[in-house]
């Protein structure tokens, strides 16, 4: 029999990964293509749709080099959430993508505080009113961009702009990636007309809700010819980076958690329900089969936090991409577990779980002329895993405690986090065989649904596979209850002077900004 493969098209925040996977999930090859970010002013990121949809193209033509196009069954996307592209009817962009790290928006998500109480807001879309998400996004466009707002369609996220382009049918999006615009109805799966209404935002400018597993768009003749993929090809409308992630890394099982090692890091559970924590300081969206929702507690930096100490606190001058990080984790594995007291906070860029603020800092504390730089490797990877062990914490007040857990992402390589996470979370923890894939496996597994390869997502999902496990050390375990009990009164017993900091850095801050 042929080999059959279903090829993903995963847009991030650096560049568009196309890969081939095989009906037993396996990778057959891949290529990134990379595209680049702007930052035009403080506080501004963008990225322009062109260049993405170019670079996309360009990775289809690498992969087929390999993977003859006969044996292509599917074409599916996944991408960054939070974003903003308005387009026109024929699904051109007419303006940057506006990205998920974007600022720009916070005078506009003040508004949104001002006009909807924030425990409201919270109760119908799981979400907190976040300067992060596409709402906000939308209603700048109209202050600031009246023109674009007036000419705008839809607007859509970066995997829902190349899925229009490619089958000339623009303006659709799923469940998972809608959840992040932030006004989505949680509870009734559609947009949140009321919350709309008093954003002040055109309704029908949303995007038309389809499943991830809708398969009823196909590879038009232009984008056949420019990747040399069959034209009709079906085309899965697939999920936000997230919710491919959360599948491609663990079983369909609800209270099943995964880490993810990222620049930012987060742990994620399913649910049955949206999960409305008391305190806010969880974020829910759509699950891939829309029955389940992913829960999610995350951390703004989290291997950029451990990236920035080693390259200017434990190898000054040295790239962590050229640093031997066995050769750190020994160094860090030479001092105790909860480093005889050296704390850190890696909120180099504000922070979401727990306490939503942009007025913190990164911090390393306790440290004294005893202390040496075996304490401090080891504190950094302590406190990257302590802020995520918070994130756990807060699952499990919710009713979804973390017994078993598989990682995935870059820092799912290292050992020591690995270690760390079974005896933080005093939980199996499992290593995702091919953790770099899990987001791309986890769309494959959407379009493998929707084409027939697999009856439902369990059966997707038996195609997962583990490189090796991870069980808690009774001492370790013991020794980090007593750590994170203090680790988690520092930003509340500090709260005051982080602000009045972030307040005089910003009086600092001389770079011309536009007025808002």
């Amino acid at each position: 029999m042929d080999e059959a493969y279903i090829l993903t098209l995963d847009a991030g925040t650096t560049g568009v990964k196309c890969a081939a996977f095989s009906p037993k999930g396996e990778a057959a090859c891949s290529a990134v293509e990379a595209y680049p970010t702007y930052y035009p002013f403080s506080g501004w990121a963008q990225q322009k749709p062109g260049e993405q949809l170019n670079a996309a193209l360009r990775a289809i033509r690498i992969v087929l080099e390999k993977v003859p196009a006969e044996q292509v069954c599917a074409l599916v996307f996944s991408g960054t959430m939070n974003g903003c592209i308005p387009i026109d009817e024929k699904g051109e962009a007419l303006h940057e993508n506006i990205i998920h790290s974007d600022l720009r928006a916070e005078p506009q998500t003040e508004q949104l505080r001002k006009a909807i109480p924030l425990r409201d807001y919270y109760a119908v879309t799981g979400n907190r009113i976040d300067v992060h998400s596409g709402l906000p996004k939308y209603i700048w466009l109209r202050q600031h961009r009246p023109e674009v707002y007036g000419r705008a369609w839809k607007f859509v996220n970066i995997k829902d702009y190349l899925y229009g382009r490619f089958t000339g049918l623009p303006g659709r999006t799923d469940r998972s990636d809608a959840s992040l615009c932030n006004c989505l109805n949680m509870h009734t799966g559609d947009w949140a007309w009321d919350i709309l209404r008093e954003a002040g935002v055109d309704a029908g400018k949303m995007p038309e809700l389809h499943a991830s597993t809708d398969v009823t768009g196909t590879l038009s003749a232009e984008f056949a010819a420019l990747t040399g993929l069959p034209q009709g090809l079906p085309v899965a409308i697939g999920a936000g980076d997230g919710a491919c992630a959360a599948h491609g890394a663990r079983q369909h099982v609800v209270g099943d958690a995964y880490m993810n090692i990222g620049s930012s890091a987060w742990v994620s559970s399913m649910s049955k329900k949206p999960v409305i924590d008391r305190e806010m300081r969880l974020f829910n969206y759509f699950d891939l089969d829309e029955t389940c929702y992913n829960v999610c507690g995350t951390v703004q930096c989290g291997s950029a936090a451990s990236n920035w100490a080693i390259e200017n606190l434990i190898y000054p001058g040295t790239r962590a991409a050229d640093c031997d990080f066995a050769k750190i984790e020994a160094l860090a594995r030479t001092a105790p577990a909860g480093a005889q007291g050296v704390m850190y906070l890696p909120t180099l860029m504000g922070e979401r779980t727990p306490w939503w603020t942009a007025k913190v800092s990164g911090t390393l504390m306790g440290f004294t002329l005893y202390h040496g730089p075996q304490h401090i490797a080891r504190a950094v990877y302590e406190g990257v895993m302590q802020s995520l062990h918070m994130c756990g914490d807060i699952l499990g007040e919710n009713g979804l405690p973390v017994r078993r857990m598989t990682l995935i992402g870059g820092g799912a390589k290292s050992r020591l986090w690995g270690q760390m996470a079974a005896d933080m979370f005093d939980a199996q923890v499992r290593v995702h065989a091919t953790p770099h894939e899990a987001t791309s496996l986890g769309a494959a597994f959407a379009a493998g649904v929707g084409i027939g390869w697999y009856q439902d997502f369990a059966q997707a999902a038996r195609q997962i596979h583990f490189s090796r496990e991870y069980t808690p050390d009774p001492a370790a375990a013991a020794a980090y209850q007593k750590h994170l009990a203090v680790y988690k009164a520092l930003y509340p017993n500090m709260k005051g002077a982080y602000e009045a900091l972030a307040d005089y850095q910003s009086s600092l801050n001389e770079q011309n900004q536009p007025a808002q």
